[in-house]
């Protein structure tokens, strides 16, 4: 009975804490974490009151449709059910491909195989529109809800402060609409997955690399929000606006970045860069070259984790955007290729399911061998945006 009467009033009490102040833009998992922990419990126990008794009655669209491009859905699907080289070359045909890289090596070329081999590793892929219009209004108005529910949410990564935490495991994070969960899970395991493993084949060896996914989003402004403006957690009160993000690399294997702004939300400014390391041993270690580029409404983009990159301030308007990484078992992430005989074939980077593919080194071994991935509980890590709220450690260069 008592257990009960907390539930019912569960809700009423989050919304009347004070989380902790989203104030650093590096390293920032770790704020105010022993807060969300001693309040997890609560934070839980809002949220499941808040899904059967005010979710309802907000009459959110369904998401059991995914609203991705029709064109890409359809060639996902017929590779899954037939992966033929065909069918693959097909979906990459999709995909524009963006060039982080001003030296081109001609593909074929054997004298300078090791040169295409980097350069390719640092490519970016985008798809204009691969979400729908519709879909991303219905996407928009569940996030939205979300945000005007008065329950406190933890900023997204150790960047960023403003957005909504979306991996219902970690304290402090959204575990409410269990239907968007469903939806980032359908577009982490049914399309980042396989398309990750399709882009880069030669970091898809083993399907423990990408077993896990990690969601949230980002919004940005142009100015700081006013002292009458409502604060994320639903009070009133001056909240810090994200303008720029410094360059960094993400704690993933494959990073899935999609443009939630409405199609009428305009914005200036913003424009996200991409930063590839030397192709040629004649450059300078300092040496880089940065493609610049932005994306529109529905728009994703698609890119290793390792693949440094940042955003240019915003002028003008807001910036809203949806991220999922895909990591190893366990938080590691892999950042070294496999050799060609240990890669996956074909069939087994289309592959539904997450069926064990064993390789030839012990997953043991594996997670702290430093020449081939990064653990992101590891202090002598490589990955500036690297967070693991399990853990509330970070791993910074």
């Amino acid at each position: 009975m008592l257990k009960n009467y907390y539930a019912n009033v569960a809700l009423d009490t989050a919304r009347e804490l004070e989380p902790p102040t989203a104030k650093s833009t590096q390293g920032g998992d770790t704020e105010g974490s022993e807060w969300w922990l001693n309040h997890e419990g609560l934070m839980r126990e809002a949220w499941d009151q808040w899904n059967h008794e005010e979710q309802p009655g907000l009459l959110l669209p369904p998401l059991d449709e995914p609203p991705i491009d029709p064109t890409l859905r359809a060639a996902v699907d017929r590779t899954k059910t037939e992966p033929t080289p065909e069918h693959e070359a097909r979906i990459h045909e999709l995909w524009e491909e963006v060039t982080s890289s001003s030296i081109i090596v001609p593909i074929n070329s054997t004298a300078n195989s090791n040169i295409d081999h980097h350069h390719h590793h640092h490519k970016v892929y985008r798809y204009p529109g691969f979400l729908t219009a519709q879909g991303v209004r219905n996407l928009r108005r569940h996030l939205d809800a979300i945000s005007r529910s008065g329950i406190p949410n933890r900023r997204p990564n150790a960047m960023n402060r403003n957005g909504l935490l979306l991996d219902p495991n970690v304290a402090g994070a959204v575990s409410g609409d269990a239907e968007l969960h469903r939806f980032i899970a359908l577009v982490a395991q049914h399309y980042l997955r396989p398309l990750g493993r399709s882009l880069f084949p030669e970091f898809a060896g083993d399907s423990r690399d990408d077993a896990a996914h990690y969601a949230f989003t980002i919004q940005y402004g142009a100015e700081e929000e006013g002292d009458n403006a409502e604060s994320k957690n639903g009070k009133a009160g001056k909240s810090t606006t994200d303008r720029d993000l410094k360059e960094h690399s993400d704690a993933s294997l494959y990073t899935l970045n999609i443009n939630l702004n409405l199609p009428d939300e305009d914005y200036s400014g913003s424009s996200i860069y991409f930063v590839a390391p030397p192709n040629d041993e004649s450059h300078n270690a300092t040496d880089s070259t940065r493609c610049e580029l932005s994306f529109k409404s529905g728009t994703a983009l698609l890119h290793r984790g390792m693949t440094r990159h940042g955003a240019k301030a915003l002028e003008g308007g807001r910036r809203s955007n949806l991220v999922i990484w895909l990591h190893g078992t366990d938080g590691y992430v892999r950042i070294v290729p496999y050799p060609k005989t240990e890669r996956m074939s074909l069939e087994e980077r289309w592959a539904d399911g997450s069926e064990m593919r064993e390789s030839s080194i012990p997953i043991f071994e594996k997670k702290f061998d430093c020449k081939n991935m990064l653990t992101m509980d590891d202090s002598t890590g490589m990955l500036d945006n690297a967070v693991d709220f399990r853990s509330t450690k970070n791993v910074e260069l």
